[in-house]
């Protein structure tokens, strides 16, 4: 099954930063470089590099497709 959790974080925070707060959500002293993000969408996904800020890409697809803010 799936596990799930929340985070609160901002359009600014990047892959990498979203990663630590989920790693100190799950797992205390796990290696930040074990754990990646991946954007996935239909048939397709992408690797998010550390710098990217997914809640920023997030929104951006979600403006494309018609939501307001």
């Amino acid at each position: 099954g799936y596990t799930y959790v929340t985070v609160s974080c901002d359009q600014e925070t990047t892959a990498a930063e979203l990663c630590q707060m989920l790693i100190q959500k799950f797992i205390s002293n796990s290696d930040l470089g074990r754990f990646r993000l991946y954007c996935v969408h239909r048939n397709t996904e992408r690797l998010l590099a550390h710098t990217d800020k997914p809640v920023k890409l997030l929104r951006n697809y979600l403006l494309t497709i018609g939501y307001t803010e």
